[in-house]
């Protein structure tokens, strides 16, 4: 954003953060103009561009995540509406994990605070974590069925030819691009 509204600073920004089914229905009730999304969609009234692809872990307590496993420990997780949230309920299926403490959270700063105190397990992408607040994580990795997930950005059919939205997306483009260089 701080990128975006440098090359654009006579633009008006407004921000809302939400779950992917919202803010899917903000844009298509014109709430919104576009926002950024995890995974994918198909609906005809709506383009959905790909920013980038995340690769989705396993966050537990340094220690021992079969551990945390086997002792039933909490699972820990945005609301629902959350793409991780349901990935996360997928993987737990499909290897007949049954977690019945869930506890929601509505920041990734208390997700993982809870995670390192060792109160459950997390399942975020791995950009999340950085030098700062991975000390008392353990990272484990997910298949591959489960490990990759999309970043898009979603806008209504009517607004492909707007210029503020195609700068967003080239903006976003170059910045993960660089990113991913460095």
């Amino acid at each position: 954003m701080n990128e975006y509204k440098r090359k654009n600073p006579k633009i008006q920004i407004n921000l809302k953060t939400d779950n992917s089914i919202k803010l899917i229905e903000h844009v298509k009730n014109r709430e919104m103009d576009c926002a950024f999304i995890s995974g994918n969609i198909n609906d005809k009234d709506l383009i959905c561009t790909n920013i980038f692809n995340e690769k989705l872990v396993i966050l537990s307590q340094k220690s021992n995540f079969k551990q945390n496993i086997n002792e039933n420990k909490s699972i820990i997780m945005f609301g629902e509406g959350c793409f991780y949230r349901k990935i996360f309920e997928d993987w737990l299926n499909y290897h007949d994990i049954n977690i019945e403490n869930k506890m929601t959270l509505n920041t990734l700063d208390g997700i993982l605070g809870c995670v390192e105190a060792g109160l459950g397990i997390a399942f975020l992408p791995m950009s999340v974590l950085n030098k700062g607040n991975s000390d008392g994580i353990e990272i484990t990795k997910v298949e591959e069925s489960f490990q990759t997930i999309s970043l898009n950005i979603i806008y209504r059919q009517d607004n492909k030819n707007n210029n503020v939205i195609n700068q967003l997306k080239q903006v976003a483009f170059e910045k993960m691009k660089s990113n991913i260089i460095k």
